[in-house]
């Protein structure tokens, strides 16, 4: 990088409109991003194929993809926007908050995942147990 610490630093560094095209670490990034975009992407679109049975990890997929998907959508599009020198939405700080914002709902799910959910899964079953012990009400057979 030829940047320096010095420029780095300096509020116009994060918010002036870039001087020189997309760096190679640009397109890597863009890259990255949309490979982990179109991963989430497809578990979105094929949760009920990939957990069946599981509405709790169904429930979880419902509640994060969405943002996920939009976060890195919205990341990809800034990068496209950088690389071809366009003169709005190009300032390092737009890409930065995205990506801020990407890794911490990234980091929330995976928190989820390691602390609510086995609680919600044991809940969840322990509710089914009782539910097929039980009759179920309705009209019955005459």
């Amino acid at each position: 990088m030829s940047e320096t610490l010095e420029e780095v630093v300096s509020f116009a560094y994060w918010f002036d409109l870039p001087s020189r095209g997309a760096t190679p670490i640009t397109f890597g990034l863009g890259l990255i991003l949309a490979i982990v975009t179109g991963a989430i992407a497809t578990i979105y679109l094929r949760r009920r194929a990939l957990f069946p049975g599981q509405r709790v990890i169904i429930r979880a997929i419902v509640t994060y993809c969405p943002w996920l998907i939009g976060l890195g959508a919205t990341g990809v599009i800034l990068i496209a926007l950088r690389a071809v020198e366009s003169p709005i939405l190009t300032a390092r700080s737009l890409l930065a908050v995205d990506l801020i914002a990407f890794a911490l709902l990234a980091g929330r799910a995976a928190w989820y995942r390691r602390t609510l959910f086995p609680l919600e899964q044991a809940a969840f079953e322990r509710e089914d147990s009782r539910a097929r012990g039980r009759p179920r009400r309705g009209r019955s057979k005459r």
